[in-house]
């Protein structure tokens, strides 16, 4: 979260982040760009920041630096360029991005420009050379041995889930099972993390493919939630699911529907995004 003053003049900001090797350019009222160049005018390094979330979060990617130039310390110039961009001359209330969590240089980046992990999630991609019906397939078989396994064993008989389905449901019902649950999760689209909050939800319903959720009872209160994102392009139909809930048996029930949702849409590639705590029980299986 930016901590900084925020009363800086627009016309200083140019004087105070550029030098004769950093220049700032400003896309448009939602992108901005600071890139590094040498004596002659050659590119070693860039980043780019997006306002999104109403304005409120900046986004930092596409961090690039030639590899010419890595090990001087640029890529800690122009991220800490960036931040400072965001946290005192344009007053956001936070900053962001992802990485991940085997890449210790931009850890510690980051750490070094004043982020710090807000949250972690575990990522399965399947092959383009194995069909989605066949992930989901494996999916479904290793859900009914966590499901039937734990159903033998009365102590862990609340770790079964219930049905996924899907049926209407608003952002306050959505916004309710956050609540419940602390409000542990931030809501994923795409690449980016939005605050779990009213606003964003009543966004993500009207941008990505209908909730999928398990409820206490049929109609009752939802106990966990996935959400897809569909994105066309030359490649064709990519599919970006979040899976949200803490529980081992329901993480695999949403993977499968999402997996089978994305066959029957005709998905040349799909990401699935799972808390990143059941990792290890999930490579088990």
């Amino acid at each position: 979260r930016c901590g900084c003053s925020t009363n800086w003049q627009h016309r200083l900001l140019f004087a105070v982040v550029m030098n004769a090797s950093r220049t700032l350019r400003r896309e448009d009222t939602a992108h901005w760009s600071i890139a590094a160049e040498n004596d002659v005018g050659r590119l070693r390094g860039f980043e780019v920041l997006t306002l999104y979330d109403g304005g409120r979060t900046g986004w930092l990617e596409a961090l690039r630096v030639h590899p010419r130039h890595r090990g001087q310390g640029l890529a800690t110039s122009l991220q800490s360029g960036l931040v400072a961009l965001a946290c005192d001359a344009l007053g956001l209330a936070r900053v962001r991005y992802t990485t991940g969590s085997g890449n210790v240089a931009s850890r510690r980046l980051a750490a070094r420009c004043g982020l710090s992990v807000v949250a972690s999630w575990g990522v399965l991609m399947p092959r383009r050379r194995v069909p989605v019906a066949a992930e989901a397939a494996k999916v479904r078989a290793a859900r009914l041995r966590v499901v039937g396994g734990r159903r033998r064993r009365a102590k862990e008989a609340d770790e079964s889930c219930a049905e996924v389905e899907a049926r209407p449901v608003g952002a306050t019902e959505l916004l309710d099972f956050a609540g419940r649950g602390g409000l542990r999760f931030l809501l994923q689209s795409y690449w980016k993390a939005y605050d779990f909050d009213g606003a964003n939800l009543e966004m993500l319903l009207r941008t990505h493919e209908p909730p999928l959720v398990t409820s206490e009872a049929p109609g009752g209160r939802v106990t966990s939630l996935s959400w897809a994102y569909h994105q066309r392009d030359a490649l064709g139909l990519t599919v970006f699911a979040t899976v949200y809930t803490e529980r081992l048996a329901c993480t695999l029930g949403h993977l499968e529907a999402q997996l089978v949702r994305a066959t029957e849409a005709g998905a040349d590639a799909v990401m699935l995004m799972y808390d990143a705590r059941l990792e290890p029980e999930l490579h088990a299986l």
